[in-house]
């Protein structure tokens, strides 16, 4: 899963193309790769670029004279360096202290606008680090892996956690995402197993596909108004989840979004919510009652099956289809009243739920293959219509 692209600069680095080959000269080339390198005590400088730590010292500070804008890609990779300050007059660092295994403390500067992608990845000991208010960008897989990490503060500056930025950071317990956060990215907190709680600001447009799945201690979600999407699996097996609000604002729970919350005991889908993706809900053992709003028009494929302690589905008027499966599985659910609404219901939408016994139903409604169980005493119909 993890993608280092950090290394393409040094894949390149072993390629050589003639300009002639492109028609040019290399004169017609200008820029930073031009300027030749200066090094400054233990540090190497291209421009305005930092590019090379040769020191072994264990705790480093970047001296403020040296008019570092930029510290560069794999800069202290591999360094034993402990603890590291970042001088003000910096704007961007790369994937500078990616693998730092002895790294613990990093003071970054009010000048930093963007944290590269890998920065710290793999850090595994780095337990305090301080995101500047003027922050802007944080990269891909940024603290991948920072599994020592146990708390961030996300500025409101922030319009994007990209891909992967805390990923597998099972130190970390409580993240607030801030009004100003956009998108929170694929598998942005995938796997951080000590998550607690999580707030996430009316902001956000987007939570991607995966961003909190497997946060196994993970309580509470709290998902303001505001928020369009909840990506495929976006909290799968978020085991130890027992409460989630869906806001009017979303307008899609896509596929396996809940899948196996085996601790969820409350789900609220507020009206306005269009419609419910497949698996959205499967496997939430733990779910006893849900009501389906009259906004929703698909209840999608398998949405709540094997949702074994689920007794009682409100399917509001107004709600169109179920899709295959939706129901399957549910082994507490005694009656159902599908309403007129419902033009069509999916094949096994309550199959293999043994204890259903009567099901309200329209003449109207068309209705897939082996809808309903048929043992042990099979299901009554009764019509509305």
């Amino acid at each position: 899963m993890k993608k280092k692209l950090i290394f393409t600069a040094l894949i390149c680095a072993t390629l050589y193309v003639p300009f002639s080959l492109f028609g040019q000269d290399k004169s017609d080339f200008t820029g930073q790769d031009d300027e030749q390198l200066v090094t400054r005590g233990d540090f190497v400088l291209r421009g305005t670029v930092l590019v090379q730590y040769q020191g072994e010292a264990e705790r480093v500070v970047i001296p403020p004279n040296l008019g570092i804008t930029e510290i560069g890609d794999l800069v202290f990779q591999h360094s034993k360096i402990i603890s590291i300050t970042v001088p003000e007059g910096v704007q961007k660092i790369g994937s500078s202290f990616a693998e730092c295994y002895s790294l613990t403390t990093v003071r970054l500067p009010e000048s930093l606008r963007i944290i590269g992608d890998w920065a710290f990845d793999d850090s595994k000991k780095l337990t305090n680090v301080n995101i500047p208010a003027g922050v802007i960008s944080i990269g891909q897989g940024a603290f991948y892996q920072c599994s020592s990490l146990t708390s961030i503060t996300i500025p409101a500056s922030v319009n994007t956690i990209e891909d992967y930025a805390f990923e597998r950071c099972t130190g970390l317990k409580r993240v607030t995402i801030p009004e100003g956060v956009k998108i929170i990215g694929k598998n942005a907190f995938y796997d951080c197993t000590g998550l607690e709680s999580v707030t996430i600001s009316g902001s956000v447009n987007s939570i991607e596909e995966h961003a909190f799945l497997r946060c196994r201690n993970l309580t509470s979600v709290v998902i303001t108004e505001g928020v369009k999407s909840i990506g495929e699996g976006a909290f799968s097996e978020c085991r130890n989840l027992t409460s989630v609000t869906i806001p009017s604002s979303v307008d899609s729970i896509e596929k396996g979004a809940f899948i196996g919350c085996s601790n969820l005991a409350s789900v609220t889908i507020s009206e306005g919510v269009p419609s419910i993706g497949d698996w959205a809900f499967s496997s939430c053992s733990s779910l006893t009652s849900i009501i389906i709003p009259a906004s929703v028009n698909t209840i999608g494929k398998r949405a709540f099956s094997s949702c074994s302690n689920l007794a009682k589905v409100i399917i509001t008027e107004g709600v169109k289809s179920t899709g295959a499966g939706a129901f399957y599985n549910c082994t507490s659910l005694k009656s159902i009243i599908i309403p007129a609404s419902v033009t069509s219901i999916g094949d096994e939408a309550f199959s293999l739920c043994s204890n259903l016994r009567t099901a309200v139903i329209s003449r109207r409604t068309n209705i897939g293959k082996d809808v309903f169980p048929r043992y042990p005493q099979g299901v009554q119909l009764t019509y509305n219509d």
